[in-house]
């Protein structure tokens, strides 16, 4: 009998220090088909001439790491304690080193906000796959988020994402299938959106994609592993690309002054009422994007023209667009939900 791909389950805990992996607790509902677990031997080949016509005599073991990836769709914060947590906030938290914070109750008594910075406290996550629910069953640990896109488009789905991290390779032991924290998903529809610092574009922004993304470079050790000693993240790169129904030329005069257009973009997801205990609340943002990071591109294949922009946040230590804090950093995060347990913890 072969393994039923329906019964794949991935899971993730925040993971405290390097080298220390942990049970991963929470369940992750991901796309069918769109993970990814790429075990990476860097084998090496003796191909010393012998005399013979045979390029390779001997292969030897180099070290290892894993890259893995999937895709999945960002829900509603709706259970209360530890197994509450959504499963975005450790990858965003992770992505931005977030140093420790303390989650708000946003005036509703059964709702918090989290509020999530750039930080420089370097952070790791255990990542569990199962395909078997056997001891069989394999974990990863010391994983580092290399890329994360959020995206949405108004008329068609969910707020979606998709991501990419580095791990160390597999610990094989049984996994547990997790506790789901998940609510409903958020839908394209729910978006608020503030462009370049205006509010009447919302109106005719057709679709976004947010990506976030670092280069990691593992450390290898003279120590006798074949694991990375620690894997190094470079700097925060944040883009927006924003699709506009072009009825004139609004945006496009932000984006032909570009230089003195550094304004706020942010993309809310409310459910509920604001400062309730009914709000569930996705929102990314920052103070300050730079339009000129791409063209500004014509789509003329629907009945409507629409207008493509691509944006560059750039740091900003000023007041964030949700929390009321300095932002310090080219984004900020927002996760509203039922529980006051940190991402971080």
């Amino acid at each position: 009998m072969g393994t039923l791909s329906s019964r794949e389950v991935i899971s993730v805990s925040w993971q405290a220090a390097r080298g220390t992996g942990v049970a991963p607790t929470i369940l992750i509902p991901f796309t069918p088909g769109s993970a990814r677990f790429e075990e990476q031997p860097y084998s090496m080949f003796d191909s010393g001439r012998r005399g013979v016509d045979a390029m390779d005599h001997q292969g030897v073991e180099g070290v290892q790491l894993t890259e893995i990836s999937w895709d999945g769709s960002i829900h509603l914060m709706e259970t209360s304690g530890a197994t509450g947590l959504t499963p975005i906030g450790f990858l965003i938290g992770n992505i931005l080193s977030i140093d420790s914070y303390t989650a708000v109750d946003n005036g509703g008594t059964t709702a918090f906000d989290h509020f999530l910075h750039q930080g420089d406290t370097k952070s790791y996550l255990t990542i569990g796959h199962s395909l078997l629910r056997t001891s069989s069953d394999v974990r990863y640990e010391d994983c580092r988020v290399r890329e994360l896109t959020i995206r949405w488009n108004a008329g068609e789905g969910m707020l979606t994402y998709s991501v990419t991290l580095v791990g160390q390779r597999p610990v094989v032991e049984n996994v547990a299938e997790g506790t789901d924290p998940t609510g409903p998903p958020f839908q394209g529809w729910h978006a608020t959106v503030t462009f370049a610092g205006a509010t009447a574009s919302p109106a005719r922004l057709v679709s976004a994609e947010w990506t976030l993304r670092r280069e990691l470079t593992p450390f290898f050790a003279a120590n006798n592993q074949q694991t990375y000693e620690d894997i190094f993240s470079g700097p925060l790169e944040a883009l927006v690309q924003e699709v506009l129904n072009f009825p004139d030329t609004t945006e496009l005069a932000k984006f032909r002054a570009a230089a003195s257009n550094q304004t706020e973009h942010s993309h809310v997801f409310l459910v509920g009422t604001v400062n309730t205990a009914t709000e569930r609340n996705f929102s990314i943002g920052g103070n300050k994007f730079d339009m000129g990071e791409g063209p500004a591109s014509y789509d003329m294949s629907n009945p409507n023209v629409r207008l493509t922009l691509t944006s560059r946040g750039l740091y900003d230590t000023a007041t964030g667009p949700f929390s009321g804090a300095a932002q310090n950093g080219p984004i900020e995060v927002q996760i509203t939900g039922d529980t006051d347990v940190e991402f971080n913890t």
